[in-house]
Formats: structure tokens, sequence, C-alpha cells
């Protein structure tokens, strides 16, 4: 990809760029190959001239080898082969031709319904909690809190520290219960729903989660699926993201890799968001809980959407206006660009009356380099320099009726990387302020905070916790001054589910706290005082958790802490009256779930190992817990290797690594698309906040503080930070710098003072693929589909519709590597013949399949029945053809791989061309068919050696697919050589164009000839022009004569072809005569042996 750079004022830039091995130029068309790949625009024919650009472009082939327990949540698909990237690399490496790629993201048909197989993911339902195991498919998300240092603090504020995705299992933390343990409760736990505490040795944040695929009663021996420690520290061994497993592919292991599947995975994790948090670093000081991410309609576990490019946030006008200004949306389909490139606005001038203010933008790589950029940029419609003029504002969108691409935008793109999207109000031109200029931008979206409330059953949404405001359980009892009460008789108490049975006793002691089981006795000795059994009562109930005891004298009464109907009382007086009882008053809680993220009441799974009930949720006493979603970091106050920054920085997002340079790798889970499906249409882009959501952040340049002891004027080093709102905090302490209202403040930041540039995130970009399977687009998940009922299938008919036009893309080849779908290599061939320019390459059903393909079992296939398949279809055409069997491949990085027969075939054509430089001599033989090195040129290796092919084919082998129209990838163990041997079309009818060689003649010929027609159409239709014709065709004609591609050619252009009905109907009519040069398939030579008479 070229790089581009503005000056903003005169001076000069040296760079080396080595180009002392050009490549050969080409021109011509090439193939067209449809398939995954890393990265790269998706769905849209991108024409690529050299292996260095695929490069830049779509990333280097994934091999898959030995890949299964990487981290796919983060890295991507790096386990699923990319059979069409390695048939790019040997064509593009043999110099010959340009290639256009389409690369295969997930899009759903307009006509898809509800149940149809969606773009995106799920857990193989949208997700829902159950409280059977084995039916429980939801996402989990570990909670962390710092532990208050201060026993009268009643407040922590925690984040989400992971998401756990679980299909047919359970998710809990195991260890001591926080908080003081009542009595009836177990000090330790294995639950979701209560809270933790952390480890108190070794590392910060440490716990142990368990996954359960089953469970006994509670007390009964339950043993954990999976059992780990985990925390925070990506330098731990325990280290959460090498203790669990992060391959989503492996809830499918039976199907992908022929193991048994896994019941979760790890998503997403958010290790600075942890590391940030007070107490982050100090063993044994943090809360943790499990709770399922869920609420009404919303799971996170529902990724059931299409494919989308990243987009920036809105950048904003300076203050106090903040008008949307424009956000930038990336060319490239998918997450992959998001996760690799940010953006920075720099070179931040203010204009006046004269001038127009002015910025740069300029793209940067994960490395820090810069990739792109864009110099003196203004907000006028009307100026040269105007953004969209500059960067180029077309969109390309699908229209499904007419099946091609209608173009959007009036500005060509000129960024090779994003389009801008622009506000009405800049494109209109009607911008209250004529300065406008981009100042801040809109951060990504998030869950909104809630809070949990000591005793609430639900979930409080917001960002503080002021208790529940709702009715405290309550009772009453007075001992009846006659005391009439018999020895033995009890009062059974239920309080918070526990029960508590209180038996009167002649003489001894009184007990003053239940037993664990909830019992305790009051003594009788003095059975006519009622006030010291009123006392004695009192003091049971204070050792109550949760509840405190009131009344005087006669009376003792019990009454909640807390608000809510998990604090009700009930009573049962078995004294046969000894008591006057008033109540009880039930508890209400008037806290709401709605639009908090996350399930609370009694509706999850909470599997209380050793509890004695299901209670939600679990605090410590009076404690409440808020929860703020974590945020991409920025430059704040300390956040610069623990200070703060200079005023040559480039301040808004900086989420690097603890102290060094580096991102931290929870950036890619904050830049994330957001839950949500085509019922729930949440994305981090739209205008309007959803209900559940809000804005993580809004940065703004004139929110840079200075420190408190400094001015504007005095500041020189690392004094500047970030502190959201302080421009509206009047003249506060480290206010910013145009706080004070000062008409000339924003000149402190874009001007002399030299604070211009920001940077800003890409976000929101999806692939809309399954990432629980392997290989997406596999035969198997392709089988018995259709464009409605799936998207996978839809995407693969619309990249073909996509190069269906031959106005719109050119080519002379097609493939879709590892693609046997009859119905959809049907299409391939459908689209090459209908065009009849281009030679389909197509693979076959029944002979090899790799695990996924096959249920998790490799298939090596059968030949006698990959050929019967083929003949009961009965394709009879010259525009395609077909090999056999799978070759095994080392690629560049020394992995190795079974690769389609339409691999090898792409690497012969190619080679076969750069070798003869022609398209019409057979790319079959020892000489131009040899596989070996696979595609590439003779002066250059494409990187891919063949080392052997699957099956091993003897000459009857050899001769049945043969005589069948399979072309035979043939080795020879004896010379050490792997050869196509064969260039058969799939054309039954007996002619010249059943031969490969011949067909790509004909298709040579014809686009020449073709361009030479173009040049004349609308010419005068006169012996003139016809002898121009003549003239330009028949040079074509003798070079290829000359190349040996014909023996013989005739061109008729005169009265006799263009009659004069023809000439008043405006038409040329040509006729070019041709005998195509046949290649040698079979050679027969006889030995005769003579007697010795016999004169030579």
């Amino acid at each position: 990809m070229p790089k581009k750079f503005d000056f903003i004022s005169p001076g000069v830039q040296l760079n080396e760029v080595d180009q002392s091995q050009l490549p050969t130029p080409v021109s011509d068309a090439g193939p067209v190959l449809i398939g995954r790949s890393r990265s790269g625009p998706g769905m849209k024919p991108i024409r690529v001239n050299s292996y260095d650009d695929f490069l830049a472009i779509f990333g280097s082939p994934v091999s898959g080898e030995g890949a299964s327990d990487a981290d796919v949540w983060r890295e991507g698909n790096v386990v699923g082969p990319t059979y069409a990237s390695y048939a790019a690399q040997a064509h593009l490496t043999s110099e010959t031709t340009p290639l256009t790629f389409v690369r295969l993201l997930g899009e759903k048909n307009p006509n898809a319904g509800s149940h149809s197989q969606y773009a995106g993911w799920d857990l193989g339902q949208a997700g829902a909690v159950n409280l059977d195991i084995s039916s429980n498919v939801t996402a989990y998300g570990l909670f962390v809190w710092p532990q208050p240092t201060d026993d009268s603090v009643d407040v922590t504020t925690g984040s989400l520290a992971a998401v756990i995705y679980a299909n047919g299992a359970a998710v809990t933390l195991s260890g001591a219960v926080a908080g003081t343990v009542g009595a009836g409760e177990y000090t330790n736990t294995s639950s979701a729903g209560i809270m933790i505490d952390s480890i108190a040795s070794g590392t910060a944040n440490e716990f142990v989660l368990e996954v359960h695929t089953s469970w006994q009663a509670p007390g009964a021996a339950n043993t954990a699926a999976v059992r780990k420690t985990i925390n925070f520290s990506d330098s731990h061994p325990n280290y959460i993201r090498d203790q669990l497993n992060t391959n989503p592919q492996k809830l499918l292991a039976s199907t992908n890799f022929g193991t048994t599947n896994q019941s979760y995975f790890l998503g997403e994790t958010f290790e600075q968001a942890i590391r940030d948090q007070s107490r982050g670093s100090v063993a044994g000081a943090q809360f943790g809980m499990i709770l399922p991410l869920q609420s009404g309609s919303f799971n996170f576990a529902d990724h059931r959407r299409d494919m989308c490019p990243a987009k920036t946030g809105w950048f904003v006008n300076r203050k106090p206006a903040e008008e949307k200004l424009f956000r930038l949306v990336s060319l490239h389909d998918g997450e992959w660009f998001q996760n690799n490139y940010d953006l920075v606005v720099e070179d931040l001038a203010l204009g006046n009356r004269t001038a127009r203010s002015t910025f740069s933008l300029c793209l940067y790589n994960k490395s820090g380099n810069t990739i792109e950029k864009f110099s003196n940029l203004n907000l006028d419609p009307s100026s040269d320099n105007y953004i969209a003029k500059r960067v180029g504002n077309q969109s390309f969108n699908w229209n499904t009726a007419d099946l091609k691409y209608d173009v959007r935008g009036q500005y060509v793109n000129i960024s090779d990387y994003f389009y801008v999207e622009v506000s009405d109000a800049v494109a209109n031109n009607t911008l209250d302020d004529t300065l406008a200029l981009p100042m801040g931008f809109l951060g990504p979206l998030r869950p909104k905070r809630f809070a949990l409330e000591y005793g609430s059953k639900n979930v409080q949404p917001g960002s503080a916790s002021d208790g529940n405001s709702g009715v405290q359980a309550a009772i009453s009892l007075s001992c009846d001054a006659r005391v009439n009460i018999d020895v033995d008789e009890t009062l059974v108490l239920t309080a918070a589910g526990r029960t508590y049975t209180i038996t009167f006793k002649a003489g001894g002691t009184t007990s003053t706290t239940f037993t664990k089981t909830g019992a305790a006795s009051i003594s009788m000795a003095s059975e006519t005082n009622a006030s010291k059994i009123g006392a004695a009562l009192r003091v049971l109930f204070g050792t109550i958790e949760g509840y405190s005891a009131g009344g005087a004298t006669v009376v003792a009464s019990l009454t909640a802490d807390v608000a809510g109907p998990h604090f009700n009382i009930s009573l049962t007086d078995n004294t046969g009256g000894g008591f006057t009882v008033t109540g009880p008053t039930a508890g209400t809680d008037t806290d709401s779930e709605a639009n908090a993220s996350v399930l609370g009441n009694d509706d999850i799974p909470l599997f209380a190992a050793g509890a004695d009930d299901q209670r939600f949720v679990h605090l410590p006493h009076r404690l409440s817990a808020a929860v703020v979603f974590p945020s991409l970091r920025l430059t704040t106050q300390g956040t610069n290797r623990g200070g703060d920054y200079k005023r040559t920085d480039t301040f808004g997002v900086r989420h690097v690594l603890g102290s060094g340079k580096d991102r931290d790798a929870s950036y890619i889970d904050l830049i994330r698309a957001l839950p949500g499906n085509t019922a729930v249409a949440i994305t981090h882009h739209q205008d309007s906040l959803p209900s559940s959501h809000e804005r993580s952040f809004r940065f703004h340049l004139e929110d840079i503080c200075v420190k408190s002891s400094l001015t504007p004027a005095t500041a020189t080093g690392a004094d500047f930070f970030l502190i959201s709102g302080s421009y509206d905090a009047g003249n506060a302490k480290n206010v910013s710098y145009t706080g004070d209202g000062s008409t000339t403040g924003v000149k402190y930041l874009a001007g002399t003072k030299k604070i211009r540039k920001f940077r800003a995130p890409f976000v929101g970009g999806f692939d809309g693929l399954d990432i629980r399977q392997t290989m997406p687009f596999s035969n198997a998940n392709l089988s018995d589909k259709t464009v409605v009922s799936s998207a996978p299938y839809n995407s693969v008919v619309k990249a073909l519709d996509i190069v269906a036009d031959a106005e719109t893309v050119e080519m002379d080849m097609i493939a879709i590597p590892g693609m046997t779908n009859s119905d959809l290599t049907d299409k391939i061939l459908d689209v090459a013949e209908e065009r009849a320019d281009a030679l389909a390459i197509i693979d076959l059903a029944e002979g090899y399949k790799p695990k996924w393909e096959n249920s998790g079992v490799v298939s090596y296939g059968n030949l006698n029945t990959t050929i019967s398949a083929l003949e009961t279809r009965q394709i009879n055409s010259s525009f395609g053809a077909c090999y056999y069997p799978w070759v095994v491949v080392r690629d560049s990085e020394a992995d190795v791989l079974a690769m389609p027969p339409s691999v090898a075939a792409i690497g012969a054509l190619a080679f076969s061309s750069a070798d003869a430089g022609a398209v019409w001599f057979a790319p079959a033989g020892f000489n131009r068919g040899g596989i070996k090195n696979l595609g590439g040129s003779p002066s250059k290796a494409s990187g891919l050696v063949v080392t052997h092919t699957i099956e091993h084919l003897t000459k009857d082998n050899r001769d049945d697919l043969y005589a069948a129209n399979i072309n035979p990838i043939a080795r020879f163990p004896a010379t050490n050589q792997i050869v196509i041997f064969g260039q058969k079309t799939l054309q039954q009818t007996a002619s010249a164009l059943d031969r490969i060689n011949v067909r790509r003649l004909l298709l040579y010929l014809k686009r020449r000839i073709g361009k030479i027609a173009d040049t004349i159409l609308f010419e005068p239709n006169v012996n003139t022009t016809w002898n121009n014709f003549k003239a330009s065709a028949d040079t074509v004609l003798s070079q290829v004569q000359s190349g040996l591609g014909i023996t013989e050619y005739k061109l008729v252009l005169d009265e006799t072809t263009t009659t004069a009905d023809l000439i008043d109907r405006n038409v040329m009519y040509a006729k070019i005569f041709i005998k195509p040069a046949r290649a040698i398939e079979y050679i027969v030579v006889d030995f005769v042996v003579t007697r010795s008479g016999v004169e030579f």
C-alpha cells in the first residue's frame, strides 16, 4: 500500500525505499479468488498487483498448524487455513498478472427469516439462563471490587474483569464468603451471585474459578469440570488467559478437531481496568462475584449480526457548542482494522476572519508507524482542502435487486484505508461557528453502571447506591404477663430463609446465640418473669445476621437492616398462646433490574456448594457494591508512566500496558462490536443512546488541565493531563485552559502553546462470522442451505454475484479454493460460462475431507466415488476444469498443511504462464506442470513446496480420472517429482476446447481482440475503420502464431461479412479462423528390431 504525505509547511523528508527488485509490470486480467483472509475489505473485489500488496491488504496466509490452543478470541481465527490466500501467494509470486480477491465475511440475506442461520455468532441459541445446568446458555461476568480499607466505609466501586461464555455449564467462584457469616451459613462456597474474598496470599486479584457441567444437592460431593486459580497479571503462571480456554472453536471441538467439546470459553478480559482499581496490587484486598450478563432481551452471548466496518466516534467542535463535525469509516470491513490502526488529529490551527481553521489526519499502525497522512484540511465545502474532497466520502452499498454496488458520496476516495462521513451541518455549511475545529471526539458505548445492595434481590441501575428504597421486614412479640408457656414448647422463627428454633427449658442456662443448626434455648427458671423472657429473646434476635433486635421489657422485635423480600420473617408459635404477635410486616424491594445488563433475583443458577440457600445477593453486611464497566484509558493524571504529559505529547486515548509504551491487550476487547442482534441492534455508532448503555467518555482537548501550582504560561514540562468536565468547573483547582471563559483560551491548545493533537480509536467493526466454527464457510456448514436459510451460503453467492459482471471485474480465471458444494461450484461454472471470458477451477466432493468437513474425523476420500459423483452431475463446459487429489504443502513459515487441488492448479497455471511467457501452453507435464515448487516463476520461488499428494495415483488411476475429465496430480517417487498430468476442461463434447491450453488461448484472444474492438466503437463503419481493426488484430494474431499458440489463422472483414444490411443496422461483423496448436499428450514410439541383414 502506498504511503501518502502532505507537508503543512516547507521542509525536507528523506526516506529509503529499496526497490532493487522491481516486480514485472502487469496490466492484463488475472484470476478472481474468493475466500477468507486475515484482514482487508470484506465482500468487495479488490485488485492486487503484487504479493507485497496482498500482504499489506489481506495479511499473510493462515496454516492453522498447531493453533487449536491459540487465543482465538483475541488473535482471530488462526486455526482455519486460508486456502484462497495461499492460492494468491502461488499466483502473485509468478509476477504474470494481477488478481482480484474477494474476502468472505458474514452477511445474511435481506429476506432471511427468524429461523435462518444469521451472520455472526451465539452459543447455539441466543442465550438464556436456566437453573438446569444442561440447558444453561449464557455469558457470565466476573466482577471485581476493591475491599474497603475501613469498616466504616460501606460503598465500593468495581469493574467487570472478564467474560466467560458457557453452554450447558455454570460458572462459579470458589472461596471464602466475603463479610460476616451468620448462623447456619458456611464460610466457604462455590457459587455465583455471592461475593467471594480474593486469595489472601500471592498475587492481587486472584480467585479460584470453577466451571460445572453437573451439580448435586448443596453439601454433596460436587466435582467441577474445570477448576483454575486465575489472576490478571499476564506475567504470572495463573494469568487467566493462560489458565482458561480462549478458543471458542472448542465449544464444537468434536466437529472441528475430533476431540471432546468444551462447555465454555473465556472471552473479554479487562486487565488494565483491574490494575487501575484502588488496592489493585494488594493480594487479598478484593471481592469477586460471578453474575450472568443478561437483562431482558439483551445478552452478552448474542452476537448475531452482519459484518460491518469500524468507525471512529464523531469528532466534535470546540467548546461550548461541541457540534458533531465528522467521523471516519474504515474501508476494511471486520475487526482486524480497528485492532491494528488508530487515528491522530494533528496540527490543530485556529483560523481567523480571513482563513479557516485547519488540521491534519494521520493514520498510525499499532507499532506507532505513520501509514497515511492528510494535512491542511478544513471544514469548508467550497475549499480545495475540504476534508471530504481530500480524503474521499464514497461508500458502496449492495443493491440486492440489481446485483451491483451503488456508489454513494460525491468525492472519490483518496485514502487507501478510510472515507469520511461529515455531519449535515458541515456538508451544508450551516455551522454557527465559522472557525470550527475538531477538538475532541465521542467515545464508544458501554453497558450502564449498576449497583448491588446488601439484601436486595434485584440489581439497581446507577453509579452510586443510596440503599434499597423498599420496606424493611419486621415482627414483634409481646410475652404474656401470665407467662403461659410450658416446658419444651417452641417458637420457630424463619428469617432470610433460615429457621431458628427457640425451645423453652426448665432451669439451666439460657443460650445467648443460635447454634449452627439455628437452635437455642431460654431458661424457664424465672418463668413468671415475662421481662426476662423478652430480654432473652432480644439477645437471641440480635445475633441474627442482617437484622436488628428491638423492644423493651416484655417486648422483643426483629427488623431487617435493609429493605427487601429476601428478609421476610415468619413465626410459628408452639407455646399455646404465650405471646402476642404483631406482624409480620413483609419486606418489599423497589429496585429494578431493567437496563442493568446483569441478571439478579433468584433466576440464576447459583449452585451454592455448602450454602443453605440460593440467596441473591450475598454481600458483606450493609455493603453497597457499584459497578462501572471498563473503558479505554485516557491521558488522565498519572497515566504517563506514573507522571503527566508534555504539551507536545499526543492526548486522548493512551491504553498502554502498565508503565510501558505498548497497548494493553485489553484494548481489543474494549473496541469490539457490542453484543446485540437484529432485534436488539446496539452499536457504538448509533446517534441515540440505548436505554441499556451509556457513553464511556467524551474526550475534549479543552478539558486538558495544567497542574494547580502552575499556569499555562509557566507550565513547561510534563505538567498537563485530562480531567473530563473541567472546562465547565469554573475556576476550581486544576481548571482547564479555557474554563475561565477567556475568548483566547483555545489558542493555548491549538496555537502557540502547541497542544495540538489527540488520538482516537476505530471501534465496532465485526466479521459477521461464527467464531465457534474453524471454517465458517466449510462445505459441511453449507450443505442443504440456501441464500435465505444461511448467512454463510448467502455470502458466497453474493461474492459470486459481485464478480459476475464483466464490465465491473476483469478476470481470466475464477476459483473458491476448498469449495466442493455442488450447488456453489455449479454457480462458479455459471459465472464463468455467462461471462465467457474466464476458466473456473473447481474442487470436487468425495475426495479428502479435513476434520471440520467430516464431523471431526479426517476422510481420505475415494477416487471412484469422486469420479462417480462428477459423472452424475453431467457437466459439459469448456469454461471449467478440476483436479485430483489434495496435496500437502510446506509454506513459507515451514508449516505443513493439506491444500485442495485447486490451489495446486492455480500455482501450476501461474508457473506455466511465467515459464512460457504465454497462456496457451499446456499447464501440465514435467516442463510446466511440475508443482513441487508451487507457483512462482523459474527465477522466483513462491515459498510454497508440495511435499506429497494425499493419495498416490497409479497409471490406471490416472487413466480413470482423465477419462472422466479430472486432471490427475501425480507423484513419481522414483524421480521425486509431483506433476499435474492432464489438462482437460469439463467439456464432454470432443473438440479443441476440451483442452485447457486451447480454452485459455481463446480467452486470451477474445480479450485482446475485444480491447481493439473497444477502440473503434462509434467510429464510421467504413473500409478505413475496418482496415485499422484488421491491422491491429493481425498484429495480435501473428504474435500468438509466432509464439506457437496457433498454427494458422485467417481474418475476414469485408463486404462478405459486413453486408450492406448490417451496415444499415450499425453492425461491423468480422470472422477470425484459427487453428490452435495442440499439446502433445500421448507419445508413441515404435522400436523395431530387424535382422542383421537389413541395411539402414
